[in-house]
């Protein structure tokens, strides 16, 4: 009798548990999905956004969580020109997510470190890190960001007069 009444008791335990973080999961991506479209239209609502999701009890325990905030603050900065907090979340965010193994993730964020030396009109420096990028998309077998950091890299070339290097690169 101890036995069923303490499996029904874990069962309880764990289904409430599990569905509880579902939730959570769940808020996250709607937060998110929102703030990639007030980033640019109310980037003071995209950041109580991030700032909510940072005081959520679940995102001092799970990495993951962090890495696609720290992504997201770097997005947020580079849309607001401030770009040294841009290059501060979006390196945290290639750290971490290189630490966990979530490759795609590195490659986006090195992606914006690149693109917050473009705008600095650092093409060189923005050549070499979106080679990084490249390097994260290939371990990660994503294609998507392969494209899109190849695509920038010979957008760069064309940019400083290389066409060659342009084109070998697509």
């Amino acid at each position: 009798m101890k036995f069923i009444y303490f499996s029904t008791f874990f069962l309880f335990f764990y289904v409430t548990a599990f569905s509880q973080e579902g939730r959570y999961v769940d808020d996250f991506r709607k937060y998110y999905l929102a703030f990639d479209t007030l980033r640019f239209s109310n980037p003071l609502k995209a950041k109580e956004l991030l700032l909510k999701i940072e005081k959520s009890k679940l995102y001092s325990s799970n990495d993951t969580l962090k890495v696609v905030n720290y992504n997201n603050w770097g997005k947020y900065y580079l849309a607001n020109f401030d770009y040294p907090k841009s290059l501060e979340y979006s390196e945290k965010c290639v750290e971490l997510a290189n630490k966990l193994k979530l490759y795609s993730k590195a490659c986006a964020c090195a992606h914006n470190v690149s693109i917050v030396y473009q705008t600095e009109n650092k093409i060189d420096s923005a050549i070499i890190l979106e080679e990084r990028a490249i390097a994260f998309a290939i371990k990660a077998n994503d294609t998507r960001q392969l494209y899109i950091s190849k695509v920038a890299n010979a957008q760069r070339q064309s940019y400083l007069g290389k066409f060659t290097e342009s084109n070998k690169i697509c």
